[in-house]
């Protein structure tokens, strides 16, 4: 069987736009890639699902350990952890580990160390 040089054309053109194809559906249907701070730890989303404690439990541990009051609270994952971001209305930021309620680290206003 002779293919002759438009033919040839045609198919290659098809071969190339099937793989684009294929390849543009596989970008969208993956998942999101997870944000990087700007100390380089990676963050995601996480779920009440993933976390033992509930928000509240998490909030009343954060207010007792700094003695101010929450103004927002954020479940996230960041670098396989599940934690607590509670920010507090003295300006502090405390990060409660949602499975075992460990202060992981208090940044910001009154925070020792800074």
């Amino acid at each position: 069987m002779k293919i002759n040089r438009k033919s040839l054309l045609l198919l290659v053109a098809l071969i190339v736009l099937t793989i684009s194809a294929a390849a543009l559906v596989a970008a969208q249907n993956s998942p999101p890639a997870p944000d990087t701070d700007e100390d380089g730890e990676t963050e995601s989303q996480a779920s009440a699902s993933d976390a033992a404690l509930t928000q509240e439990e998490a909030i009343a541990i954060a207010e007792a350990e700094t003695g101010s009051t929450a103004s927002s609270v954020e479940l996230e994952r960041e670098n396989g952890t599940v934690l607590y971001s509670i920010e507090l209305e003295a300006g502090s930021e405390v990060e409660v580990d949602a499975n075992t309620g460990d202060i992981l680290q208090i940044e910001g206003a009154g925070a020792d160390g800074d």
